[in-house]
């Protein structure tokens, strides 16, 4: 079992705090990643959890027991760094042994494990190289192996493919999932690209400025977020967001925008009068419906992004927000205005501090 519980996560440099108080279960066995923009605690708060960070208030747990004075070599984590970290006077199979060699493991045991883990990552005919004689992905998977032979209860990844190119990210994105399909164990993943999120991960952690704002399954922050930051921050490209005003009209729930536009809304039990100040929230890929009651926009058109079977349209909404609409099938390259249909269901309401209206 490998379960971490977060309780009441605080640190503090000083006067300043970086983490205002984080709770968080992560299960036996499941990929979870921590995302948000730089600066806001993730890679702190995934240090802490290694003890390469002191905690400065509350606890930290790894199968039952609070670590929080636990030196990071008998917390059984072992951790991948963005930088790949390998000794250029060694071996790659120098490199992956070295730190079961410094706490005394028999030199066989060190040959066998090494070897295994090389056959997991297929680098075997790579144990003779140094690093100088690998490519950046050969090294992350070197600086991966130097953790998998630890046999670890939990891996620790803080960026590892940030200094990889676009291609090979992807590889690598793909070889991590099938490295945590194959091994089992729980994993905390840090990023910032939400794409490695969504696509890596069983749990997503959303944090902003030291806190954490949302936890669940990448699906659902996706189609149900609980404010406008993670609305905007999950999905490539983002949420369209549009300023309107919430009323009710002959007992339906409207929003009215500029330019004398109204559309319907999902019913919303938070509903406090008329003329509240609200922003509605339309994914790019629901603004082009065919079926059903849509509501229709006629809007003017600065740029197009041409992707082959995929192309983003850039316009402007009525009170003049960017709006990304997002088309399939080859059209009209000199399109200046473009048809925006979506329908009530598509549409997410949040209040004037960003927070969801549901």
């Amino acid at each position: 079992m490998s379960i971490i519980k977060l309780e009441n996560a605080r640190k503090s440099y000083g006067e300043l705090e970086v983490l205002h108080g984080a709770n968080l279960s992560v299960d036996d066995g499941e990929f979870c990643v921590f995302v948000g923009p730089s600066g806001c605690g993730k890679s702190t708060l995934l240090r802490m959890i290694a003890g390469l960070e002191e905690i400065s208030d509350g606890n930290i747990s790894i199968d039952g027991s609070v670590v929080n004075d636990v030196d990071p070599a008998e917390r059984g984590v072992a951790m991948v760094f963005q930088s790949y970290a390998l000794y250029p006077h060694m071996s790659v199979e120098q490199n992956m042994g070295f730190g079961l060699r410094m706490t005394g493991v028999p030199k066989p045991d060190i040959v066998r494990r090494v070897h295994e883990a090389a056959e997991i990552l297929q680098i075997e005919e790579l144990l003779a190289r140094r690093p100088a004689q690998l490519s950046g992905g050969q090294r992350q998977r070197v600086a991966i192996g130097r953790a998998i032979v630890r046999n670890p209860k939990v891996f620790l990844f803080d960026e590892p493919l940030s200094n990889l190119d676009a291609e090979l990210r992807v590889q690598m994105r793909v070889e991590i999932a099938k490295l945590h399909e194959r091994l089992g164990n729980t994993m905390i993943y840090v990023t910032h690209d939400q794409t490695e999120a969504m696509t890596l991960a069983d749990k997503i952690v959303v944090m902003r400025a030291g806190r954490i704002e949302q936890v669940g399954r990448p699906i659902d922050l996706y189609s149900d977020p609980n404010n406008i930051f993670v609305a905007g921050f999950l999905g490539s490209p983002k949420m369209n967001m549009l300023s309107a005003q919430l009323v009710r009209r002959n007992g339906t729930l409207q929003a009215e925008l500029a330019g004398d536009i109204s559309m319907p809304l999902p019913e919303i039990s938070e509903f406090s009068g008329n003329d509240q100040q609200i922003t509605i929230g339309i994914r790019p890929e629901h603004m082009e419906r065919q079926e059903g009651n849509a509501t229709t926009m006629e809007l003017p058109v600065d740029v197009v992004e041409e992707l082959g079977g995929t192309r983003y349209v850039y316009a402007r909404g009525p009170s003049g927000e960017q709006v990304i609409v997002e088309q399939r099938g080859q059209r009209d390259p000199e399109t200046k205005t473009v048809t925006a249909r979506f329908l009530t269901d598509d549409i997410r309401v949040f209040d004037a501090d960003g927070n969801r209206l549901r």
